[in-house]
């Protein structure tokens, strides 16, 4: 058996089931498949010059178990036509003057495979734009239908890339936007194939000659990609202007874009990361990015995601062995955050599962780290992260007994999927136990497939201690957690390593308040530990917050010369475990 679950077996009896990687007799959970993509099978582009004609529409989420198939189909203006959560009932909102009618008369969806019909119902053209609520990943389907007795050659107009459907996100103004366009019609539609080939070179050659215009910005490189598909390059007029940045174009009716301007760099790709994670600046991003080295972000730069997703799940860390089998780059973290004022804000981090659907046990996800003397504050907001030894860690730092702490402001947080805990919470060695470096504000967190939600270290080697802060915000309280264990998944690896007495303890009267009996069951929610044996000084407030009355303290003093070794003193391991009567399925 491992010795860091064996640290965990001993040190208090209900965190047994963290031991869920040693043998497929013990693995008994499993983290669901996040959505990785969605792909267009047929309807990519519908055209036609009649109306009440009906055409597919078909798309796969992607992977074909993943754990949420929820999508929602809207236009170019933002108007939701299709909402689909899943285990619900389809919802359509067709509007009679709408350019087309969705229904589900052809409607079926299966390992993510989504079939729709699509009827044309007015003269026009529209983008629509399907989007996975898990990942916020988008595909499009661009639709014409012309009137018959319209110029074929004639653009009727254009539509945007970045429109209402991604009106919140921000952008940069030290470097370029690309911004991709459809112009309709795209091709010639229903045409002999003599008349097709000089249709769509003049439709070519027309969007060539598009006349966009701009507030504040500086257009370049219009570029015609494809038939129906262009780009242009627009750049702020000045390098320290923060503000709204417009473009737009009128071809029958006026199509405006305003970008919300801040001051930072433009990401697209993992280069991009890398050429900016040094400079201290604010990173937008404007694109999904698989990262393949783990990454260091220093100075105080900030990263907001526009709610797109990093995907370091293919990193090569997480499967390093020495010679002897033994597992490589423990704790080591995916992506580090170092400096003052850092920031994570709005974007997805996801890493690997192994093949059980398990987190790895070495690789950390994202660790907000203050090495040098002056970080002092650091924020993570509006984000999720999943798949890792720790979702999240952070770690304050003082250099004297006068220095003020490291404050960590965490919230509006969704922590999917830990090897040990979903949040982590420690210091940078400091000679004096009796001090605190760390101090962290929660609100709005919310914790999923894990052992421990919140493990706050304790005081080992002289280490300060942390102040944790609990915070309700907009009526919803600082901590929630789904993450219901049975304690049935340790069977086999307690008896094989003859720790089968601590079974027994566990399901006696003693912690009968902690668990939730379904049959031979037993089910625990492990919320907050402050970690035992060596000293552990750390607080926690919850005076500004109701988590505390949907938890049960519970404390465990290591017992034994076995115990006291493996988990390095006599000093109690404290956890609050959610109240059994909140326990779901």
């Amino acid at each position: 058996m491992k010795k860091i679950l064996i640290l965990f077996l001993l040190s208090f009896p209900i965190i047994i089931f963290t031991i869920v990687t040693l043998t497929s007799s013990v693995i008994a959970y499993y983290v669901p498949l996040a959505v990785e993509g969605i792909e267009m099978i047929e309807g990519s582009d519908i055209a036609d010059n009649q109306v009440n004609v009906g055409h597919n529409l078909e798309f796969q989420i992607l992977p074909a178990n993943a754990r949420n198939m929820s999508f929602e189909i809207r236009d170019e203006n933002d108007t939701l036509i299709v909402d689909y959560n899943q285990g619900e009932t389809i919802v359509y909102n067709n509007l009679p003057d709408h350019i087309i009618e969705i229904s589900g008369e052809t409607l079926f969806i299966q390992n993510g495979r989504v079939n729709l019909n699509v009827k044309t119902n007015n003269i026009g053209f529209t983008r629509l734009t399907i989007i996975t609520k898990d990942g916020n990943y988008r595909i499009n389907s661009d639709i014409m239908v012309l009137d018959s007795n319209a110029d074929p050659t004639e653009i009727q107009g254009v539509v945007l890339d970045y429109n209402k459907t991604n009106e919140d996100y921000l952008f940069g103004n030290q470097n370029e936007i690309v911004v991709g366009f459809t112009y309709f019609p795209k091709r010639a539609i229903n045409a002999s194939s003599e008349d097709e080939t000089l249709i769509n070179e003049a439709l070519r050659e027309n969007a060539e000659n598009l006349e966009f215009s701009s507030t504040r910005g500086r257009l370049s490189n219009l570029n015609i990609t494809d038939y129906g598909r262009g780009e242009i390059t627009i750049a702020s007029n000045s390098q320290t202007f923060e503000g709204i940045m417009t473009i737009e174009i009128l071809i029958n009716k006026l199509v405006k874009y305003e970008f919300n301007v801040k001051n930072g760099y433009n990401i697209y790709n993992e280069d991009d990361l890398f050429a900016n994670n040094s400079t201290g600046a604010n990173l937008f991003l404007l694109n999904h990015i698989k990262l393949n080295e783990t990454i260091v972000f220093r100075n105080g730069t900030n990263l907001y995601g526009n709610y797109f997703q990093i995907d370091h799940s293919k990193l090569s860390e997480y499967n390093e062995r020495d010679e002897n089998g033994k597992v490589l780059n423990v704790g080591k973290k995916a992506i580090t955050f170092i400096g003052h004022n850092s920031g994570l804000h709005q974007v997805h981090i996801i890493g690997a599962l192994d093949e059980n659907q398990q987190p790895y046990e070495n690789i950390v996800n994202v660790g907000m780290d203050a090495q040098g003397t002056n970080d002092k504050y650091m924020v993570v907001n509006d984000v999720i992260i999943e798949n890792g030894r720790y979702n999240l860690s952070v770690r304050g730092k003082i250099n004297s007994l006068e220095d003020e702490m490291t404050l960590f402001d965490l919230d509006k947080i969704n922590l999917i999927g830990a090897y040990f805990a979903s949040l982590e919470i420690d210091n940078h060695q400091h000679t004096a136990t009796y001090s605190w470096a760390t101090e962290v504000n929660i609100s709005r967190l919310n914790i999923g497939y894990t052992a421990i939600g919140v493990l706050v270290q304790n005081n080992r080697n002289s280490n300060p201690g942390s102040k944790i802060n609990l915070i309700e915000k907009e009526g919803i309280q600082a901590i929630t957690s789904t993450s219901w264990r049975n304690l049935d998944d340790a069977t086999g690896a307690l008896s094989a390593n003859n720790f089968g007495y601590i079974m027994n303890e566990l399901k006696s009267e003693q912690y009968s308040d902690v668990y939730y009996k379904e049959g031979k069951n037993y089910y625990v929610n492990p919320v907050i530990m402050l970690r035992g044996g060596g000293r552990n000084r750390s607080e926690i407030n919850f005076e500004n917050d109701s988590t505390i009355d949907d938890l049960i303290m519970k404390e465990r003093v290591p017992k034994g010369m076995i115990e006291v070794g493996i988990v390095g003193g006599t000093h109690p391991f404290v956890i609050y475990l959610l109240n059994p009567k909140y326990y779901k399925e």
